[in-house]
């Protein structure tokens, strides 16, 4: 259950440099956004996550936390950290630094990626990152322009797009989360009304789809169903006044199920 969390949030768990135009945050714009969420499989409720983004003139630093409930602790205690910081440069995200840390069960482990303006720097894991028989080479060229999976989360817009959905949703996401190097197409799907607590507003919902670059095994059964899997949504809302979107809700169809997150607290200040 652990390892499906820590899964979820390196997929939804989720731009890149072929946004459209952005200011990114640039008007000096200055806010602590708060957001948590039920995680369910298969319709049980599973665990918690929660979200801190701050933004700060050009600059964002997004950390988190996701955790198993007490009645799935009893299973697999499984929990993970997050976070990652970078700037916002135009219509690009530039990662500067990125951690991960996980456990499930008896498995633990540690990820801290660094970047310069062009890519990925430097790797540090804990187990060490190993690729069996069969795997897609990663070179270096998948390393250059990438997001981490955290970073992705966030979805500049231009100030004249906020509130145009397909210009929040249609992207291609280039992202390398240690191990693989994959990428995520979003397209727009609807538009919507909602209301947690913080939050009374429009969210977006895209799709998405899944496609596969380097460091994995092809022949894997879970790869070519992700591959083709077509049950993939992430809904998105805006932080504050920013022209900043980020994740409100997610459903994914997994090879054994439906996963799905919901905001029920959304804030901004």
């Amino acid at each position: 259950m652990g390892n499906q969390m820590f899964t979820l949030s390196k997929l939804v768990v989720a731009t890149a440099l072929m946004l459209p135009p952005s200011l990114g945050a640039a008007d000096a714009v200055e806010i602590s956004h708060n957001s948590k969420f039920t995680i369910a499989y298969l319709g049980v409720n599973i665990g918690v996550m929660k979200h801190l983004v701050k933004l700060n003139g050009d600059s964002y630093q997004f950390s988190g936390s996701a955790k198993a409930n007490s009645v799935v602790s009893i299973i697999s205690d499984a929990k993970a950290s997050f976070s990652s910081v970078g700037q916002i440069a135009g219509s690009r995200l530039i990662p500067t630094q990125h951690n991960l840390k996980y456990r499930s069960g008896k498995k633990s482990g540690r990820l801290k990626m660094g970047y310069t303006p062009n890519g990925v720097r430097s790797i540090e894991a804990k187990p060490k990152i190993r690729y069996k028989s069969g795997t897609v080479p990663l070179e270096k060229a998948h390393l250059r322009n990438v997001l981490d999976p955290v970073s992705s989360l966030l979805f500049p817009v231009s100030v004249a797009d906020i509130g145009n959905g397909r210009r929040v949703c249609n992207r291609i996401v280039p992202i390398f989360d240690g191990r693989a190097r994959i990428n995520l197409v979003f397209s727009y799907k609807a538009a919507n009304s909602e209301k947690v607590a913080g939050f009374e507003g429009k969210t977006f919902t895209c799709s998405v789809r899944y496609q596969p670059v380097s460091g994995i095994r092809p022949h894997k059964k879970n790869i070519k169903f992700m591959k083709a899997n077509r049950d993939m949504h992430v809904t998105l809302a805006r932080i504050g006044d920013s022209n900043i979107y980020t994740l409100f809700g997610f459903r994914v169809r997994t090879s054994n199920g439906m996963a799905s997150g919901s905001a029920y607290e959304f804030s901004s200040r």
